[in-house]
């Protein structure tokens, strides 16, 4: 819990300090594609209408239409986005949720926030879709977690080394 807690504080402090620009937040399980890197600050700019930007899951169930993914977001440093992530905090204190299932039962409720979705430029997935390999900027990796953390590090290892990523 105290993982999820300190991510959510880290995002709070940063929009704190760069109020009115937008900061990026990334889990570390990402792959960037170094051969459009150069294209990626205009690809942002595109989106810079939006407080939030999250990747799309591309997982429908009972309760989201679809799910937003936390692992990668672009935040607009605003009065809005702070009262929301101090709610996230807020909610996350109050309960043993998954902080992914805390945004998003909150977005489900949002009407001050202007949220947008980035396309399949940052993919999100348990597996890589090759039509993508080369014009994707990001890739952040699905796992199905298990309480062996190599085994959750192979995983990912794998879908990198299966779809010909070149990992340093």
């Amino acid at each position: 819990m105290n993982g999820r807690r300190i991510k959510i504080e880290l995002i709070i402090e940063k929009i704190l300090q760069n109020f009115d620009k937008y900061i990026i937040y990334s889990d570390a399980t990402i792959y960037i594609n170094n051969n459009n890197l150069l294209y990626f600050l205009d690809y942002l700019e595109h989106y810079k209408k939006y407080d939030l930007v999250f990747p799309n899951n591309n997982i429908k169930n009972d309760k989201f239409n679809h799910l937003y993914n936390i692992g990668f977001i672009l935040i607009k440093c605003n009065k809005n986005t702070l009262n929301f992530f101090e709610k996230v905090k807020h909610e996350l204190n109050l309960n043993k949720d998954w902080d992914q299932n805390v945004i998003n039962n909150l977005l489900l409720y949002n009407n001050i926030l202007n949220i947008g979705c980035f396309d399949n430029k940052i993919y999100c997935g348990y597996d890589f879709n090759n039509k993508y390999k080369n014009d994707f900027f990001i890739f952040k990796s699905f796992i199905r977690h298990t309480n062996d953390i190599n085994n959750n590090l192979n995983q990912r290892l794998f879908i990198l080394k299966k779809n010909d990523f070149n990992i340093y």
